[in-house]
């Protein structure tokens, strides 16, 4: 895993696509903390994370991470990779890693930005810096999402594309759950499609016809039994569930001094999930 993370790292700063996504970061950031934090005399540095954060992420985790399983697979040498003695795991964290280690550098740089602030008048530097912590998971969760994205194409604009796409619902997820009536009858419906989805999915990355016929009957019939039975459940549920995969709201706890490790645990686990996911991706190519 070390020899393909070393591999992942030295290969965004082969060509400027890592001093790109650094620089962009830290100008981005530094326009933000320039007019947040000095021009308007808010002395919490965490605002300004969470001010830039979709916008940030939205241009960055696409950049990051279309070429990590794309190039490989357009080039041909993630056959070497999959013939290897390496576990398709072990590729995949770390590619992963290698990855979140570019994101980890602009990071480091922002450290002395609340000691800055300090100079010019009281700050909290233990909200400014549990935001810091909280920015990175953030990172970390997205980049699995992104690399998960280019498992799936050999072609890294599709792959940014997928990226983005996905970026920029996350960043309009409040407004949609804002938008969406509660009746019981629309939760019912938008569940609905949401199931043909996940069979769609669960078929394209299985291609076992049973379990994914199986799992479209579990859900109907889950979903009817509450419709017939128990409409109340699903009356308002699709914003309820919108509101957990809201990942850029997390972090607005931060902004209040909330430093939950629920916050922490909930990125950890959607890195996990998408890992797990990229790694599923893989392995059906590896024996196909």
């Amino acid at each position: 895993m070390i020899a393909v993370f070393k591999r992942e790292f030295k290969s965004y700063f082969n060509n400027m696509l890592g001093y790109v996504v650094i620089a962009g970061t830290l100008l981005l950031i530094a326009f933000y903390f320039y007019s947040t934090n000095l021009v308007s005399g808010q002395p919490k540095f965490e605002y300004t994370l969470i001010d830039a954060s979709g916008f940030l992420f939205t241009l960055v985790v696409p950049l990051l991470t279309m070429k990590s399983f794309a190039e490989d697979r357009r080039q041909k040498s993630d056959q070497l990779l999959l013939t290897s003695p390496l576990s398709v795991p072990q590729i995949v964290l770390g590619k992963y890693f290698g990855t979140l280690a570019v994101f980890g550098i602009a990071i480091l740089v922002l450290i002395p930005y609340p000691l800055i602030l300090g100079i010019m008048g009281k700050v909290n530097y233990m909200t400014a810096y549990s935001g810091l912590i909280g920015y990175f998971f953030l990172c970390a969760a997205l980049s699995a999402i992104g690399i998960f994205m280019s498992s799936l194409t050999e072609s890294q604009i599709i792959s940014a594309l997928l990226s983005l796409c996905t970026m920029l619902f996350l960043t309009m997820v409040p407004m949609i759950a804002s938008k969406i009536p509660s009746s019981a009858l629309v939760n019912y419906i938008i569940f609905t499609v949401i199931a043909i989805a996940i069979v769609i999915a669960i078929y394209a990355l299985t291609r076992n016809f049973t379990v994914a016929a199986i799992f479209a009957v579990a859900a109907e019939a889950i979903l009817i039994v509450l419709f017939r039975k128990f409409p109340a459940v699903l009356e308002n549920s699709v914003a309820n569930l919108l509101g957990h995969i809201a990942v850029f709201d997390q972090m607005a706890s931060l902004a209040y001094g909330l430093f939950d490790i629920t916050t922490l645990v909930y990125y950890i686990s959607v890195a996990a999930l998408f890992i797990f996911f990229t790694i599923q991706s893989i392995e059906k190519r590896r024996w196909s």
